[in-house]
This record gives C-alpha cells, sequence and structure tokens, in this order.
C-alpha cells in the first residue's frame, strides 16, 4: 500500500457511528481523537507502524473519520496485517458515502493488490455454534457462512463450544489458497466447574474465559480440567487484570475479582504469530494479545517451540496505548529444526594465536644449554562452509599464518678461513615464518550437543623463512640472514563452544591442536652467506644445519564468528 498519510478530517465521520450524548462530549471525544491522530502522524512520518497504529486505532475508537480509518489501514498493510487491512478499507468504503470517486478509485486498486496477499480458511465443525478465534481475535461462529479471510503465513486456530473440547491447530495459508479444516469438537467426558463473582460494592460485569466472554457475573459454567485465564469488563475503563485459575475435575471452583480502573492498553503481536503470549506469568494464550492493564510496568514473555524464548519489561503510562511487535530468534540447537531445517551456507571468520614447541626451530634450537623460548605467532582465516541439518558441515579455508621464535646462546659449529678450519661460535638465531594456509575443513555439531562443535582442517602452508643468526667470532660480534621458501602439511582437530547472537550469527572460542609436517624443509645454505670477521682478515660459515623443524606442534587458541545465509 502507498504510504499515503491522510489528513484529520472530523467531518469525514460517518452518520452511523457519530457518538450519542451531549454536544460537549462529541467535542471532547473529537478533540481526543485528533490528538491521538495526530501521534499516530508522528510514529508514522517516522516509520514505527506498530505505535501508529495503536494511535490511529484508538481515534477511530473515539472517533472515526476517514483519515484514522486510511492510515490505520497503511499501518496494517506495513505490518503484514492484510486481512485486517482490507477490513480496515473495506469499512472505509461502506462507511463513508461522501468519498470522491478519484479515492474511491485509489481504495480499491489497494484492495484489488491486497486480495492478492491473503488466503481463506474454511472451517467444518461437528457442532453448530461453536466460536473461532485465530490469532487471538474471535473471528466468526459455526456454520460459517463464507470461508474467512486471512493474511498469508501460519495461524492459530482455536474452535471453542462450551461443555466440548476445544479444537487447537496451526493453519497455514498461501495467497489465493483456500484451506479447510475439520474441526471436531467432542463433548467433555471429564469436566470441572468454575464460579465467577465479583467482589462486594463492584457492578456486574462481562466474564472473559481464556479470551472469550461467557456471559456476566455472577456466572457459573463447565469447563475442561486445567488452567484457565479468565478477566471481567466492567464497561470503559473498569476491569481486573488477567488472573489464572485452575479448574479441577468434579471439584467446583469459586473466584471473586474485584473491578478497579484500568487505564493502560497494550497489545502483544508475536512472530511467529502461534506463539505464546504471557504477561506477568500468566499465560494467554497463543497469537496476538490485547487488552487493559494496571499502568506501571509489566514482564511479557513470548515463546515457541524451536524458538529462543524472549522475556521483555514494559512500561505503560496511565491512558498509554501500547502496541509492540516481538519477533522470536530461532533456536538453532532446538530439535524441532532437525527435520525442517534446509542445508545452508556459512561464512566463518577465525583469528587466533599459535605457540610452539622448541622443535619448531630447527637444529641450533634444539641445543643443549641454549635458551630458546617458546615459538609464537597468530593466524586469521577465512572459510565456506556447506551446513547440513544434522548439524555436519564442511567446505574450504584460505588464510595466513605468522610465527616467530628466537634461540640464544647456541652453541654453533662454525668452519673457519680457505682451510675451513673447525671452530665454535655463540649465536643468537631468529627465526620468522610468514605463510598462507589453503585447505578443507570439516565440522560437526549436531543440535543434540547443544554450544559444542568439533572441526577438523587440512591442508597445506606455503611460505617463507627468514634465519638471522647474530655470532660472536673470535671476539667480533657478526650478522648473517638469509631466506628460503617452505611448505608444511597442515593437520588441525579443534573443538569449539558457541555463543548464539541470534539466528544466524554465532560467536565461538576455540582451542586447536596443530600438527605440521615439513613436506620442503629450510636449511642454511653455507655457500649463500659466510660470515665475514674482518678483524682476523678472514670468514666463517654455518653447516647446512635444518632452519626449521620436520615437524612442529601448536597450540591455537582462537575467537571466530560465523554467518548463516
Amino acid at each position: 500500500m502507498a504510504l499515503c498519510l491522510a489528513l484529520w478530517l472530523p467531518l469525514a465521520l460517518p452518520t452511523s457511528a457519530r457518538a450519542e450524548g451531549p454536544t460537549e462530549d462529541i467535542a471532547a471525544a473529537q478533540a481526543e481523537a485528533k490528538l491521538a491522530f495526530e501521534r499516530g502522524y508522528v510514529h508514522m512520518q517516522r516509520k514505527a507502524f506498530d505505535a501508529a497504529l495503536a494511535e490511529f486505532e484508538r481515534s477511530r475508537a473515539l472517533y472515526p473519520t476517514k483519515g484514522n480509518t486510511r492510515n490505520a489501514a497503511v499501518c496494517l498493510d506495513q505490518l503484514g496485517r492484510h486481512d485486517e487491512a482490507l477490513d480496515r478499507l473495506d469499512a472505509l468504503l461502506r462507511d463513508f458515502p461522501s468519498l470522491e470517486q478519484d479515492e474511491r478509485d485509489a481504495i480499491g486498486r489497494e484492495v484489488a493488490r491486497l486480495r492478492g496477499l491473503v488466503g481463506f480458511l474454511e472451517i467444518r465443525a461437528d457442532v453448530p455454534g461453536a466460536r473461532v478465534v485465530i490469532d487471538g481475535r474471535e473471528r466468526a461462529t459455526t456454520p460459517l457462512s463464507a470461508p474467512l479471510r486471512l493474511s498469508t503465513g501460519t495461524h492459530a486456530l482455536r474452535v471453542v463450544r462450551e461443555g466440548h473440547a476445544v479444537f487447537e491447530d496451526r493453519v497455514t495459508v498461501a495467497a489465493g489458497q483456500i484451506v479447510t479444516v475439520d474441526a471436531k469438537l467432542p463433548a467433555l467426558v471429564r469436566q470441572g466447574r468454575l464460579r465467577v463473582l465479583t467482589a462486594a460494592g463492584s457492578a456486574p460485569a462481562k466474564v472473559s474465559v481464556d479470551g472469550l466472554i461467557v456471559g456476566t457475573t455472577p456466572w457459573d459454567g463447565a469447563l475442561a480440567p486445567g488452567r484457565h485465564v479468565v478477566s471481567l469488563d466492567g464497561g470503559g475503563d473498569l476491569g481486573t487484570p488477567p488472573v489464572s485459575v485452575d479448574v479441577r475435575e468434579d471439584q467446583p471452583a469459586t473466584l471473586s475479582l474485584a473491578v478497579e480502573r484500568l487505564r493502560a492498553h497494550l497489545r502483544i503481536d508475536p512472530v511467529p504469530r502461534t506463539a505464546a503470549v504471557a504477561i506477568d506469568g500468566v499465560t494467554m494464550g497463543y497469537g496476538p494479545w490485547e487488552g487493559r492493564l494496571r499502568a506501571g510496568e509489566h514482564v511479557v514473555e513470548v515463546s515457541a517451540e524451536g524458538f529462543l524464548t524472549l522475556r521483555r519489561a514494559l512500561s505503560i503510562a496511565e491512558d498509554g496505548r501500547e502496541q509492540v511487535r516481538l519477533p522470536l530468534t530461532r533456536d538453532p540447537l532446538s530439535p524441532f529444526w532437525g527435520a525442517r531445517a534446509r542445508s545452508r551456507l556459512m561464512l566463518d571468520l577465525s583469528l587466533g594465536g599459535a605457540l610452539a614447541a622448541r622443535g619448531a626451530g630447527g637444529d641450533l634450537a634444539t641445543c643443549s644449554g641454549c635458551d630458546a623460548g617458546l615459538g609464537h605467532g597468530g593466524r586469521a582465516f577465512v572459510g565456506g562452509l556447506y551446513a547440513l541439518p544434522s548439524g555436519g558441515r564442511f567446505g574450504v579455508e584460505v588464510g595466513a599464518m605468522a610465527l616467530r621464535m628466537t634461540a640464544k646462546n647456541a652453541d654453533a659449529r662454525i668452519a673457519i678461513g680457505p682451510s675451513r678450519a673447525p671452530g665454535s661460535a655463540q649465536t643468537e638465531d631468529a627465526l620468522a615464518f610468514d605463510g598462507m594456509l589453503v585447505g578443507a575443513v570439516a565440522g560437526l555439531a549436531p543440535p543434540s550437543w547443544s554450544v559444542v562443535e568439533l572441526r577438523l582442517g587440512a591442508g597445506v602452508l606455503f611460505g617463507s623463512v627468514r634465519d638471522e643468526r647474530v655470532t660472536r667470532v673470535e671476539g667480533v660480534t657478526t650478522t648473517a640472514a638469509q631466506s628460503s621458501s617452505a611448505s608444511y602439511a597442515r593437520l588441525s582437530p579443534e573443538v569449539r563452544a558457541a555463543l548464539y547472537a541470534g539466528e544466524r550469527l554465532a560467536i565461538r572460542a576455540g582451542l586447536a591442536a596443530t600438527a605440521l609436517v615439513a613436506l620442503s624443509a629450510p636449511r642454511w645454505d653455507p655457500a649463500k652467506r659466510p660470515i665475514v670477521v674482518p678483524s682476523v682478515a678472514s670468514q666463517a660459515e654455518f653447516g647446512a644445519e635444518r632452519t626449521s623443524g620436520a615437524f612442529v606442534v601448536l597450540i591455537e587458541p582462537s575467537v571466530s564468528a560465523s554467518y548463516t545465509f
């Protein structure tokens, strides 16, 4: 629907909806309706459609105009409640005969578009007079004269008839589709009775049980054993907050409620619409809930199978109207999705460190008596994986790794001068490896494992090793350095623990034990860089020692983030 912001039009009030009572009461209602409309207009400009709808609906309840009716339809359309948007447009065409022809033509085009976004539900109940409740709103009584119009998607359906078991189901409607449901409501074999009274001094009030008005106090009726939600409506802003009561078989229960002024109005729209809504610990049922509460703090809880439970604290002011949309996040660990989930692509970014044992430094670093520290470094890998519904995943990863290691006071064997006389030197050996990784990765994280993921990476590291040696020969300090290519086969088992930040994003902490096997171990080339000793007009050279170890073990802690598409 085009975002058409109709302005306040007080003269457009339909005759059938004019307020009863003295002129000053009508003027007061009109003034309050205009204020609500203006608040809704501000919310609408900010595209806060939940809040805007609450204000436009309040304006309509006080003093309906074509402006607040049209804008309520716009908000409902933006919120995906297309069937209700159609209801408002139907009311606009029906209740405001003064609409100009161009306005009717524009509304007709919107109606045609919205009809392509709704489906239909046909209910065949085995008892007449049953009340049909969809997403918490009573829509019809059986038998239906025509299929009910519904927005596309999944809806919570209840069919209720006193003295019969409640029929409940989830129905999914596609655009233009007619879905037929056979509702069986067998007579209650086991039942209890509940008597609802108003406290002393309170006037009679309408009794609502599980969201449906069943009569007026004092009320006495048969109910299925179990927990039920009861509230009273005394008219205007008089009523009671919902309370829960346990009804037991063959044990009549009496509930006495004190009617009070409830000046706060709340509507909860859970996503999905089949989610259960609880307010202050009282379960209201499945689907959207709307009603009056005491002003102040309230705790709303929304839950559904396969989703993470959402708890939200709300503060509603006196005479405040809140409309809150609460979307749930899918729980990726729930077995509910095991048979329903599809295979998906994952992007994984991992940053980590690396610690290496002394063997990483080759011959000089393995000498006895030398001071060889732990090798250290870091890595950054990015991977693309294909995640299966079972929790298996496989893919490829690329990245970079850097390692550094220093061995001090190494007693190195050297050859001195043209005669290549054997000698020794105290050497400080600094190694630097920089390389790239190309490899494959496989993982396993089934829902039953909670937050644990096992991974195995395999690939090839290729790069270069730079060996810088600071040496004391015959009392003279000299420096020599060589770089040579190197490649390693890499095998890296890893365990990770996940923290899910929504349905798609996960942050993980991991620990890997990595083995590197040299495919082409670098060595010091004696002919490549001799050590010049000016004081003795001579030169010395190292032997062909291994620059790095042939087998290296790394411990790699890491932090990673993955996004599932």
